[in-house]
């Protein structure tokens, strides 16, 4: 069925400068397409990709450049009205030189430039969606207030615990009218952009829920991909107990970007409670991000700096070793979806995930997943409840399981619902 797809692109209108998930996650896409015998192109609308965000080196995607500007149009550019309209209009001369037959929104954003472009005549333009997560996981973001997801907002917030203990019904701070406005326009304009993909793919039944709510779209599909089949039957190359010099200590292991999203804090202010008990325990934090300072200042203040090591940005070729090694995984991180704790089970790790996390019935039954309520006892309850178990699940049980949670299965159906379109 592939060969009804010659080329697509996966547009992104940012930099990619970091390793995150949602980086893993386009950047499997597209070796998995290209796999297939489809030709294949990150765009970012000339915004740069580092190094970093490419896992250094791990992925090497071919990045289209965008189109250059006439130079006569270079001298007015940087007016803010006529600046937008000419790089919409290099924007879609780099897609019409490519000729996809399908383009990949990364976002809401991306979705709103293709449904203008496709306005514009710029057919045949077809385009699917990805949102991944939901604007209810931010209390800043004030989009979620604004009139066009009036209703919805009303409807999801009073059917979820969790968004009524941390979403106000209000936004807790002034708009000023000009933001109001503005807002509202760009909420507008997303609104209109999903519902003119021809597919929105989530990664959990929640969020599927929201997206139908709050956009209307009669086609979205929750699917959800986190790992390489063959992680199943990997063999661990060093013991990074060992190489951190913590041999004969249990160690517990959290990685991702260190930002308040993440809630580090609350691993951190649950280890603490857990470490007045356990004396033998170590909290490896890997990752790098802007929240690293406060965090280490909060291990302090608890009197178990000696006790948490910041193992800073951990390679593609260690990370695999990391979960090997530890003894239990750690995320606290504010979303219904993280792609390390399938990782991490996967490889039989044991792992503490807060209960605001989605997972499938089928998945307890590996003996592997705790559940925490977002709270620092309810995490140190969890710590003492994992630590107690001993059951472990071998790879053909992990296999059996978790299959359907690889790249290749994931982005199969992916593609088998891209092709439903042509």
């Amino acid at each position: 069925m592939a060969c009804k797809l010659k080329r697509l692109i996966w547009y992104v209108n940012s930099q990619l400068s970091s390793a995150g998930g949602g980086e893993r996650l386009l950047l499997e896409g597209l070796n998995h397409f290209a796999n297939v015998g489809i030709e294949t192109a990150l765009f970012t609308a000339g915004y740069p990709v580092t190094q970093v965000a490419l896992f250094n080196g791990a992925y090497k995607p071919k990045h289209l450049s965008l189109k250059e500007e006439a130079r006569f149009l270079k001298k007015i550019s940087k007016l803010p009205i006529i600046g937008k309209l000419i790089r919409l209009h290099q924007i879609r001369q780099t897609l019409k030189a490519f000729d996809p037959d399908i383009v990949v929104a990364n976002g809401q954003y991306e979705a709103v430039v293709l449904w203008i472009l496709k306005l514009s005549g710029l057919k045949p333009l077809r385009f699917v969606c990805f949102i991944h997560g939901s604007f209810f996981q931010f209390a800043d973001d004030i989009k979620k207030y604004m009139l066009v997801y009036k209703l919805g907002f009303r409807k999801i917030w009073e059917n979820d615990h969790v968004y009524r203990t941390i979403i106000p019904l209000k936004p807790h701070r002034t708009i000023s009218i000009w933001i109001r406005l503005k807002t509202e326009v760009i909420a507008l304009l997303e609104w209109f952009g999903v519902r003119a993909a021809g597919i929105v793919f989530v990664l959990t039944k929640k969020n599927k829920v929201e997206v139908e709510i709050l956009y209307g779209h009669a086609h979205v599909l929750a699917l959800h991909g986190a790992f390489p089949r063959s992680i199943f039957d990997l063999t661990q190359n060093s013991d990074k107990k060992t190489t951190l010099g913590i041999a004969d200590q249990k160690m517990i292991f959290s990685v991702c970007r260190l930002v308040k999203k993440k809630q580090v804090d609350l691993i951190i202010s649950g280890f603490a409670l857990f470490a007045q008990r356990r004396s033998d325990a170590i909290l490896v934090v890997g990752g790098i991000g802007e929240d690293e300072k406060r965090l280490r200042t909060l291990a302090q203040e608890a009197k178990i700096d000696d006790k948490i090591i910041f193992a800073g940005f951990i390679p593609e070729a260690e990370i695999y070793d990391y979960y090997r090694s530890c003894d239990l995984f750690i995320t606290a991180d504010n979303a219904d979806y993280d792609i390390t704790t399938f990782m991490a089970l996967a490889l039989g790790a044991k792992v503490v995930a807060s209960a605001q996390h989605e997972f499938d019935p089928a998945i307890k039954q590996l003996g592997l997943l705790f559940e925490a309520k977002p709270s620092a006892e309810d995490f140190a309850r969890a710590f003492d409840e994992a630590f107690a178990e001993e059951k472990k699940a071998s790879a053909q049980e992990r296999k059996l399981l978790l299959d359907s949670y690889t790249w290749e299965y994931y982005f199969s159906q992916i593609l088998a619902s891209i092709l439903e379109l042509f």
